[in-house]
């Protein structure tokens, strides 16, 4: 597999489950 492709697919994926992971962080900040 093509490194750049791969770390394209990385990206993709990656960022969204950071941006959820951050959501979840924030809400667990919150709610304590």
């Amino acid at each position: 597999m093509n490194m750049h492709v791969f770390g394209g697919v990385l990206v993709v994926f990656a960022f969204p489950a950071l941006l959820a992971a951050a959501a979840m962080f924030g809400d667990a900040v919150n709610v304590k």
